[in-house]
C-alpha cells in the first residue's frame, strides 16, 4: 500500500510515536496490531514532465549543430553529458584502484547521462580513487531538471542559438506540478 499523508509526532516518556492521517481503506482495516510492518517515510517530489525532457533534447541538438559549424563534430549526446557534469549533482565515491575502469563502464551503462569522472587518488585510503558519479536526468526532480534546462539555455544564448520565450519554458517546467495536483485530486475522489 502506498499513499501520501501528513505525519505528526508525539513525544513521551517511552519515545516518539508517529501519527499518520491515512486514507479510508479496507486494506488499512486489515492491519494486525500484533504484527510488524515495514514502513518507509519520505518527502514527495515532483517529477519532470516529458515535455520538459523533450525540450532538453531540442536544446542539445541546436547547441550541437551550432558547435559543429566550425567543421568539428559535436553530438547532442556530448552536449547533454557536458551539461550533466556542469549542472548536475554528483556523489563522490571511493573506488578500489584496480576496478575504476570497470566501475565507470558499468555506471555509464545505465544511460546517456550516467557520467563518471575520476577526481584523483583518495587521500584517506591508500589504493582507492575518488570517482564523481553523476545521475542521468531520468531521475531528476522538477528542480533538478530546471537547473539542467537553465544550463542549456545559458549555453544556447552564449552561442547565439535560438530558444523559446522564457514564459514557454517556465510553462513546461510547471506542467508536471499541475498534472501531479490533478492526479492527487482524482485519487482523493476514488478513495472517498
Amino acid at each position: 500500500m502506498k499513499f501520501t499523508a501528513t505525519v505528526q509526532t508525539i513525544t513521551g516518556a517511552l519515545g516518539t510515536a508517529l501519527v499518520i492521517a491515512a486514507p479510508k481503506s479496507e486494506e488499512i482495516n486489515k492491519f494486525d496490531g500484533k504484527k510488524k510492518y515495514s514502513i518507509e517515510i519520505k518527502k514527495p517530489y515532483r517529477k519532470r514532465s516529458l515535455q520538459a525532457n523533450a525540450y532538453c533534447w531540442v536544446l542539445t541538438q541546436r547547441i550541437a549543430e551550432k558547435l559543429s559549424q566550425d567543421g568539428s563534430y559535436h553530438s547532442k549526446e556530448d552536449v547533454y553529458r557536458t551539461c550533466i557534469k556542469d549542472c548536475g549533482h554528483f556523489v563522490p565515491v571511493p573506488v578500489r584502484d584496480d576496478v575504476v575502469d570497470e566501475w565507470c563502464r558499468r555506471w555509464g551503462s545505465k544511460g546517456l547521462g550516467w557520467v563518471s569522472e575520476v577526481l584523483g587518488p583518495c587521500k584517506n585510503t591508500k589504493g582507492y580513487t575518488i570517482v564523481a558519479m553523476y545521475h542521468g536526468s531520468s531521475t531528476y526532480t522538477v528542480e533538478e531538471m530546471t537547473r539542467l534546462i537553465n544550463c542549456l539555455l545559458d549555453e544556447a544564448q552564449r552561442l547565439g542559438v535560438a530558444t523559446e520565450p522564457r514564459e514557454y519554458v517556465d510553462g513546461l517546467l510547471q506542467e508536471w506540478g499541475e498534472h501531479d495536483e490533478t492526479q492527487r485530486e482524482k485519487a482523493k475522489k476514488i478513495e472517498q
